[in-house]
């Protein structure tokens, strides 16, 4: 249904979408994402997305990546309750090396383990523009921490750092 929008969603400045049907929740973004992606490649001025509960496998990622890639005004992305894997967490790190307006990432309720955010955080070529990473709720424990640390000169403008409710 995504598909009707593309092309007429210029002006759109900040995207919402929300899943409360967990039941269904395997089914969610099979068929929007690619959708979602096309739009989003058009909405040249849009700063803020929000999806939550949204099922986004590594392919899917990917496409939402690309579709982002182009969003030279985006300055918060949330992606919540996505049980996003490693693969699909290194795609979105992907977008922090284009996407040089973003502030804020939420990736709150992951399931994200060390692995994934060790691989993520390796796609970083250079210092971003972060200033506020919320990974609380996420499985990665004190191994994510760790690597966190290693990598703390990628994140200099880091202001708020969110790690709660993680198993440290």
């Amino acid at each position: 249904c995504f598909g009707r929008l593309e092309g007429k969603m210029d002006a759109l400045t900040r995207g919402r979408i929300y899943n409360c049907d967990l039941e269904e929740f395997e089914e969610r973004g099979v068929g929007c994402i690619p959708d979602l992606a096309r739009v989003f490649k058009t909405c040249s001025r849009l700063c803020m997305l929000d999806l939550a509960g949204v099922h986004v496998d590594a392919a899917r990622a990917g496409i939402l990546a690309d579709g982002l890639s182009g969003a030279t005004f985006l300055r918060v992305l949330k992606l919540t309750y996505m049980n996003l894997d490693e693969d699909s967490v290194v795609h979105i790190f992907r977008l922090l090396n284009e996407c040089r307006a973003l502030e804020v990432l939420n990736l709150q309720r992951n399931s994200l383990h060390a692995a994934a955010l060790s691989a993520a955080v390796e796609t970083l070529h250079r210092p971003c523009m972060l200033r506020e990473l919320d990974l609380s709720c996420n499985e990665f424990g004190p191994q994510g921490v760790a690597c966190l640390g290693r990598v703390h000169h990628l994140f200099p403008k880091l202001l708020r750092l969110d790690l709660s409710c993680c198993r440290l």
